[in-house]
């Protein structure tokens, strides 16, 4: 061939010449170039689909709702029932667990004592190591992105026959696969006609130039192989099926001697191999060549490939955000409001942190109102304001008299079902003898140097019914003597 041109379309007096038996046979191919493509926003969720994304998550609450079950349901638990222990493991806890094993997160958290818990913990771990092992080995290739290319069929494609506003395809100038077109597929010569090349170098010039003149660029296969495999930046390759077999031989006048001994030179080079030598010297022997049918090709990871990721993460410091006014807001508005309620609230197995903060009083400086009885209002005066220490002890002993005073009615209640009066047994605490249970609060006048009235000393073991009616919460405060 000489500059793209076939030697038998040069000679157009085919009768003068006759031709060897073919030594490489070809076709005609196309080409196109691939563009590199970022990946979209979400590109980080793409290794696992949607479905999987919302069955891992809701399997990881499942568990940690399992995990608090099994735990209070153990007598070895770690509840203050189990084994009466001062942590508990509750349903928060478990969350923070669970999302710990999730995302490899080595940090101090809580673990179930119960053989079963322990079990479903370790079976949740063995779930997340294989879900995370599948999203790391497809998120390389997916975070990453692809080289993208025009995907053609082959001749027969319909882009090439109703090519769309913007596609363009073209050859060269009267080569052979010029003339195939134009006899076989005259709508798309018609085309093409305005968008071909004067020779291959050039059509490949126009198919790789920025931006690109040509999208698709149809040759015989062996030219675009070598421009393929001669490629520095690796952008070209061939798509589609070969289309237009053909042979080529050497022309030698016509009646020629020399014709039958080339054609018998040129059947004992293929039978001994050394034409595929010759075509792997010189089509295989560079780097890109092995890449000629690659559908992808991975990128260096740059941060817009993370983009997804760092907006999560923007999102994530607004939701703190949220939640630490939304800790305010349940500390000062919900919690007083929890609080009023005589009843001890049990809350351990949901936190123990808000069951902490709903039984216990509210540190210094942030002291709440008590509700009292209408009686108490009238009969006990009230305390002066003043944030000091005295004051603060004193509220503690009210409230502590007060919770016993729940805990002895509780117990009266239990030894009446029981089939026990209250007065047959003997009660374990010691009683308050009647002046504490009289004793005034501390006024305004502590504060300028009146002494605090003693502590009442422990008498004895009364029973139940007399304990009751001396403390100071009881309607009239009158006392009964022990019998």
């Amino acid at each position: 061939m000489v500059e793209g041109r076939e030697l038998r379309k040069l000679l157009e007096p085919w009768r003068v010449l006759d031709f060897s038996s073919p030594f490489f046979s070809t076709s005609l191919g196309i080409m196109v170039r691939a563009r590199d493509t970022a990946s979209p926003i979400g590109a980080f969720t793409w290794p696992l689909h949607w479905s999987m994304w919302l069955g891992v998550f809701a399997a990881l609450h499942l568990t940690a709702l399992f995990l608090t079950l099994y735990e209070w349901r153990s007598p070895y638990g770690l509840t203050p029932r189990g084994r009466n222990r001062a942590t508990v493991f509750s349903y928060s806890s478990a969350l923070n667990l669970c999302y710990a094993i999730l995302f490899g997160r080595t940090v101090s958290s809580k673990t179930p004592k119960c053989p079963t818990g322990r079990f479903l913990m370790n079976l949740w771990a063995i779930f997340c190591l294989l879900v995370l092992s599948s999203y790391t080995a497809n998120l390389a290739a997916v975070m990453v992105g692809d080289k993208t290319f025009e995907e053609l069929s082959g001749i027969h494609d319909p882009k090439l026959h109703h090519p769309s506003q913007g596609f363009r395809v073209g050859t060269v100038w009267e080569s052979s696969a010029e003339a195939y077109i134009k006899k076989s597929f005259p709508d798309m010569y018609a085309h093409m006609r305005r968008h071909s090349a004067p020779t291959t170098p050039h059509g490949v010039s126009m198919l790789t130039s920025d931006p690109p003149k040509l999208n698709a660029f149809i040759m015989d296969k062996s030219l675009l192989d070598y421009e393929v495999s001669i490629d520095a930046d690796c952008k070209l390759l061939t798509v589609g099926k070969p289309f237009a077999m053909e042979g080529y031989g050497i022309g030698l006048p016509q009646n020629s001697p020399l014709t039958s001994n080339l054609s018998e030179f040129i059947s004992r080079y293929k039978s001994s191999g050394f034409i595929d030598l010759l075509h792997d010297k010189w089509y295989k022997m560079v780097p890109c060549g092995k890449r000629v049918f690659a559908v992808t090709e991975t990128l260096q990871v740059g941060i817009y490939h993370f983009s997804g990721l760092f907006v999560l993460f923007c999102l994530g410091l607004g939701s703190a955000l949220l939640s630490s006014l939304g800790e305010h807001v349940f500390y000062h508005l919900v919690l007083p409001r929890m609080r009023r309620g005589n009843r001890l609230q049990y809350r351990l197995h949901t936190s123990q942190r808000i069951h902490r903060a709903l039984n216990t009083e509210p540190p210094e400086g942030h002291e709440e109102p008590e509700p009292r009885a209408p009686e108490q209002q009238q009969d006990t005066p009230t305390a002066s304001a003043g944030p000091g220490e005295l004051e603060q002890l004193e509220r503690r002993i009210r409230s502590a008299r007060k919770r016993l005073h729940q805990a002895l009615v509780r117990r009266r209640e239990l030894l009446a079902q029981l089939g026990d009066g209250p007065g047959d047994q003997p009660l374990h605490l010691p009683e308050a003898r009647s002046e504490a249970a009289e004793a005034p609060e501390v006024t305004g006048d502590s504060s300028q140097g009146t002494p605090p009235p003693p502590l009442p000393a422990w008498t004895g073991w009364p029973p139940l019914r007399s304990l009751h009616r001396s403390h100071p919460g009881a309607t009239g405060g009158s006392t009964e003597a022990p019998p």
